[in-house]
């Protein structure tokens, strides 16, 4: 196979792979002076590793529970979904911690136990947003380690956890991908045109 097919092919296996979806989760902790706030973003995309468990009901607000890998907001009715959860699955020492406040969606996970928890309903890709209050808490009664880092692959989705200082954006190997592909499509562009000139002069 000569080069210029050879990069043909590779852009459109790339531009493929660059369209499956792939989207991140992220929970956050933070330590201030009055206690713990978490924060929750993003959204989870890919339906097909998970198995629906159904509706459930709590009087929960914010919940952490790093001993069994719990983190998030479940309160009222919610969807609860299963999958595996790649090693470690906890992120400390600490049993359940209730927050006294909280506020946005119900998303929540208990790793140990391969859980999510989602509005009613919940539209995949769209996307998902909490907040919730622990006061008096420090890092050391919830059992976490300030600068720490935990992720999780489901699918082509990440679940991601940061505590305090832990953790770095990582570009979402879609966007990667569909990036390279382009990239790769100006080349080829480039020695076509490169191509016809040497003809023309010849």
């Amino acid at each position: 196979m000569t080069l210029k097919p050879f990069l043909g092919a590779l852009v459109l296996t790339l531009a493929g792979a660059g369209s499956l979806s792939a989207a991140t989760l992220t929970f956050a902790l933070k330590e201030t002076g009055s206690g713990v706030v978490l924060t929750t973003s993003g959204s989870l995309s890919d339906e097909t590793p998970w198995t629906y468990s159904g509706i459930f009901n709590e009087s929960f607000s914010g919940v952490v529970s790093s001993s069994q890998g719990g983190i998030g907001v479940a309160y009222g009715l919610y969807d609860v979904y299963t999958a595996t959860f790649t090693a470690p699955n906890t992120f400390g020492s600490g049993s359940l911690v209730v927050g006294d406040s909280f506020s946005g969606d119900n998303v929540a996970i208990v790793a140990v136990l391969g859980q999510l928890a989602v509005p009613t309903g919940y539209l995949w890709g769209s996307p998902l947003a909490n907040a919730a209050t622990f006061s008096g808490a420090s890092f050391a009664s919830l059992g976490v380690t300030d600068g720490s880092y935990y992720s999780w692959f489901i699918g082509n989705d990440e679940i991601e956890l940061k505590i305090g200082g832990g953790g770095s954006a990582v570009p979402e190997t879609g966007t990667t991908l569909a990036g390279l592909a382009l990239a790769l499509a100006g080349l080829v562009t480039l020695r076509q045109r490169a191509g016809r000139r040497g003809a023309a002069e010849a």
